[in-house]
């Protein structure tokens, strides 16, 4: 599993992971494998603003 980190993060993610892919791995460690796919989508939306927010 990759790790993410704040500092320098716009580039490695640009660099390493699409941010869609990191987002569901970000999804998976926070909640369960699987979570993006059997959550609310208004969660799922929220979590992903926040998640580019924060990453990109």
């Amino acid at each position: 599993m990759k790790a993410y980190y704040r500092k320098n993060s716009q580039k490695r993610l640009q660099e390493e992971t699409p941010i869609w892919d990191a987002f569901i791995n970000h999804m998976d460690s926070i909640y369960f494998p699987g979570a993006s796919e059997l959550l609310d989508t208004k969660l799922i939306a929220f979590e992903y603003e926040s998640f580019k927010q924060y990453y990109a």
